[in-house]
C-alpha cells in the first residue's frame, strides 16, 4: 500500500483534529483569563486589546515560515499529521528534521519508492517523541521557575528585567546567526530585518504605534525582499 493513502486518509482527521481543537480552546481560555487578570497589573481593556493586536501583527512573520514548511510537509506527509504536529509544537524545521530521521532509520528518504507505511509511522513517532521532551521539561521545571526568579532578582527588581532582556537578545541572536549561515539569502534576511527594525524604532520615537508593530513589519519586509531578490 502507498503510504500516501494512509497519510491522506480522511479518517486520520478523527485522530488529529481533537488535539488541534484542544489547542484552540486553550488559546481562547488563555485570552479570556488574561483579560480578567489584567486589572491586577493595572492594564485597561483598551490596553489589552492593543496588546492583542500587536501580538497578532508580530506573529505574522514567524507564521509565514511555519506555513511555508507546512505546505511542503502536506505534499509529502499528507494533511492531517502536519496540521497536528505544527498546531502543537509550531517548530516546522524540527518537525521536518525528526520525520527525516525516522526515514533515515530505514535508509530511505521521505517520498521515496521504498518509503512504506511502516516508515511513515516511524516518522510520525519520531515527531511525537520529540515533542514529548518539551512536555516533560514543563512538568518537571516550570513550577520551580518562580523560586529561581526570586533568587535571581533578589531585592533589585530591575535585575530580573535586565536578565530577561539579555536572555531574549541571546536567543534571538543565536537563532538569527544559525539561520544566516545557511545561505546568502538567509544572511540577507537577517541583516535586512535588523536594518528595518532599527529604522522603525527611530520612526517609532514620533509614532508610538509604529514602534509597537516594528517586529512584525520588519519580518515581513525582510522575507518578501529576500524572496524577490534571491527567490529562496
Amino acid at each position: 500500500m502507498d503510504y500516501l493513502q494512509i497519510a491522506r486518509d480522511p479518517q486520520l482527521w478523527f485522530v488529529c483534529l481533537p488535539p488541534v481543537i484542544m489547542v484552540l480552546i486553550q488559546a481562547s481560555f488563555f485570552i479570556r483569563y488574561s483579560v480578567k487578570a489584567s486589572s491586577a497589573v493595572g492594564l485597561t481593556l483598551d490596553e489589552c486589546k492593543r496588546s492583542f493586536r500587536i501580538g497578532c501583527v508580530c506573529a505574522i512573520g514567524p507564521s509565514l515560515g511555519v506555513v511555508t514548511v507546512l505546505l511542503g510537509m502536506m505534499a509529502i506527509l499528507g494533511t492531517p499529521i502536519p496540521w497536528l504536529r505544527l498546531s502543537i509544537v509550531g517548530n516546522a524545521q524540527q518537525e521536518m528534521m525528526m520525520a527525516t530521521i525516522g526515514a533515515d532509520l530505514f535508509h530511505t528518504t521521505i517520498g521515496a519508492d521504498n518509503y512504506t507505511p511502516a516508515v511513515f509511522a516511524t516518522s510520525v513517532w519520531m515527531m511525537t517523541l520529540h515533542g514529548c521532551n518539551f512536555m516533560i521539561a514543563v512538568i518537571l521545571v516550570l513550577h520551580k521557575m518562580e523560586g529561581v526568579k526570586k533568587k535571581l532578582a533578589g531585592k533589585d527588581s530591575m535585575l530580573l528585567t535586565i536578565i530577561g532582556s539579555g536572555a531574549l537578545i541571546g536567543v534571538i541572536t543565536m537563532l538569527g546567526v544559525g539561520q544566516a549561515k545557511n545561505s546568502i539569502g538567509s544572511a540577507f534576511t537577517v541583516i535586512m530585518s535588523s536594518i528595518v527594525m532599527l529604522g522603525l524604532n527611530q520612526l517609532g520615537k514620533k509614532n508610538t504605534k509604529l514602534k509597537e508593530y516594528a517586529v512584525g513589519i520588519s519580518m515581513v519586509i525582510s522575507m518578501f525582499t529576500a524572496q524577490f531578490i534571491f527567490g529562496s
